[in-house]
């Protein structure tokens, strides 16, 4: 199994922009970091897609690239939460949903539950929400565009979907439990 190539590279390169693009954002460099966040964004849609046009899928690139998407939410949501653009609440349910999820996974497999990690429809609808929060806020500051309202609406709407999406995986997560298909 060859476990360097391009998408996971590709997939590399995307974890070593994420503290760059958080420290522009800190530092109040909002251009540079739209242009980051594309950039991340373009990686992330060419890796999946070389790896399965290539056939070059790998175990590792299967951890990697969640790992990094999850890295970059992670840093987006905290940085702008620490300078004080988007709402603390909001990157706590973001975050905290996550550590939920991690956390189910991890007590499911130390009670030998056979799971299977399926992305359903609300928790590509969360991703996708969280995704434009990010970057309509960082391109709203780029531009200094401040509309209280419509920052207010992407937020609640990131908060819900993400709800929405926590509570499906929480609840699917009961169901592996109860139904107790016990891995060997």
């Amino acid at each position: 199994m060859k476990i360097l190539n391009i998408p996971n590279l590709l997939t590399t390169f995307r974890i070593i922009l994420t503290p760059i693009l958080a420290y522009m954002i800190i530092v109040g460099d909002f251009l540079t970091a739209l242009i980051l966040i594309i950039i991340a964004g373009v990686t992330d849609i060419l890796d999946g897609a070389l790896a399965r046009c290539l056939k070059c899928e790998t175990k590792i690139g299967s951890y990697i690239d969640p790992f990094a998407d999850k890295m970059l939410m992670f840093a987006c949501f905290v940085s702008l939460s620490y300078v004080g653009i988007v709402p603390l609440w909001l990157t706590a349910v973001v975050i905290g949903r996550d550590v939920v999820l991690v956390s189910g996974v991890i007590f499911l497999r130390i009670k030998c539950v056979l799971i299977e990690i399926v992305p359903t429809l609300a928790g590509k609808f969360s991703t996708c929400m969280q995704t434009v929060t990010i970057i309509g806020v960082v391109a709203f500051q780029t531009i200094g565009y401040q509309n209280l309202s419509l920052l207010m609406c992407l937020f609640l709407l990131t908060l819900v979907a993400t709800l929405v999406a926590g509570f499906g995986y929480f609840y699917a997560g009961i169901e592996m439990l109860q139904n107790k298909n016990k891995c060997a």
